[in-house]
């Protein structure tokens, strides 16, 4: 990781998540290095545990010194800003599908083929 962000030239870099070292790794690499830093997450406050619990107070302060964040939906926003988001620069990225998309290309694949194909017994 050290290697591939210096090798880089970022105009920001986005890190998912917010409990393992690489998060922290980078959210500390784009301060020194002025890149602005996003963090995306869908953590919420009814989450719990032994890691979220040891790692709160570096949580809290990758989210506080983000650029930006993007959550999942209304409660990964809200707890995000119960950890210093600024609201303002907190936007909502929905996790969704195109239902549609992946109906019609099921209905144009000849599935018996692709159960060949597989070696699916039916």
């Amino acid at each position: 990781l050290p290697r591939e962000l210096a090798a880089g030239r970022w105009d920001a870099v986005i890190a998912c998540g917010w409990d393992t070292p690489a998060v922290w790794y980078t959210a500390h690499w784009a301060r020194r290095n002025n890149v602005p830093f996003v963090l995306w997450s869908g953590s919420t406050a009814r989450e719990g545990g032994i890691l979220r619990a040891a790692t709160t107070p570096i949580v809290r302060r990758v989210v506080s010194r983000a650029d930006a964040w993007i959550a999942y939906g209304t409660r990964a926003k809200a707890y995000l800003q119960s950890f210093g988001a600024d609201p303002d620069r907190t936007f909502i990225a929905y996790n969704a599908v195109d239902t549609a998309a992946f109906a019609a290309q099921a209905a144009a694949t000849d599935r018996e083929a692709v159960r060949r194909e597989l070696e699916i017994e039916t």
